[in-house]
Order: C-alpha cells, then sequence, then structure tokens
C-alpha cells in the first residue's frame, strides 16, 4: 500500500486520490489493509456478532510516505465479510437524515443468514427504502464474502 501510495503520489494527479482495501486469504487466516475506504464489517459464526474494522489509512496518493496497519483475524467456516463504499451510509433521506454506519451494521447482522447475493439484494432495498424516491447522489457498492 505504501509503495502505491508514493507511486499515485508520483504520477502527479493533482487532487485525485483512490481509495482502497485489501484483503489476503492465506490458510484460515486473513490480513485486512485499507486506505480511504469505510470500516469493513465482518460476521463471526460462531459468536453471532459483527465486528467493525475500523482501518485508519489515508487515501493512496495523499501522502508520499503514507504508512498503513493491517489486521489480522482467524477465519472460520460461515463468516461472512461486508466491505461498502460510503454511498449508501451517507446517503440522506427525505428528512436530511443520513442512514449512517450504525445502520449498515445492524441491518448486515439482521440479514446474516441469507446468501451472500441476497445480503447485497437485501441492502440495496433498506437504501432504497430509506431514500423513498430521492436521487441516489453517490456511488453504492457492496461486496459480501462468505467463508467456506
Amino acid at each position: 500500500m505504501s509503495h502505491c501510495s508514493r507511486v499515485i503520489k508520483d504520477i502527479k494527479l493533482g487532487r485525485i486520490l483512490m481509495s482502497f482495501s485489501y484483503l489476503k486469504f492465506e490458510n484460515n487466516n486473513i490480513q485486512i489493509t485499507s486506505a480511504g475506504m469505510p470500516p469493513i464489517y465482518y460476521h463471526h459464526k460462531d459468536t453471532n456478532q459483527v465486528e467493525e474494522l475500523i482501518i485508519q489509512g489515508m487515501p493512496l496518493g495523499a501522502m508520499r510516505n503514507a504508512s498503513y496497519k493491517i489486521l489480522e483475524r482467524e477465519i472460520k467456516s460461515g463468516d461472512t465479510i461486508l466491505l461498502i463504499t460510503d454511498g449508501l451510509p451517507e446517503q440522506m433521506n427525505s428528512n436530511e437524515e443520513m442512514f449512517d454506519y450504525s445502520r449498515v451494521k445492524n441491518t448486515f447482522n439482521d440479514i446474516i443468514e441469507n446468501s451472500p447475493n441476497t445480503i447485497i439484494e437485501k441492502l440495496v432495498e433498506a437504501g432504497d427504502n430509506w431514500m423513498n424516491g430521492r436521487v441516489q447522489d453517490d456511488d453504492i457498492t457492496f461486496v459480501v464474502i462468505r467463508i467456506k
């Protein structure tokens, strides 16, 4: 990540920065790092709890010598990981209220027993219901990974 940030800075893109999450799966472990991304939500099947992984890292290209923290977790069969952009949590409804990160976490926990595709469909539905016809003003991306 540090090397990528230096390269992007050297390209001199001006104020254009990149946000990025990186997950490396190896044996029964995962290493996770992030550059300018929202929290990652990790549902532990054995405890039925959602852990909010906040990895503070500057967007790529923001600083020439940025450093990035790596989190490590043991992964188990049935665990589920949700990666998102900031589009849904920061989406406003007609009352100018944000959907918010806590609502993403709670919704994810409520729908965890579904397949990854259905989890995405239900998150999209929750966002649409929240916006209640209001036009979406940012990209909304979801990636759901279920450990086999």
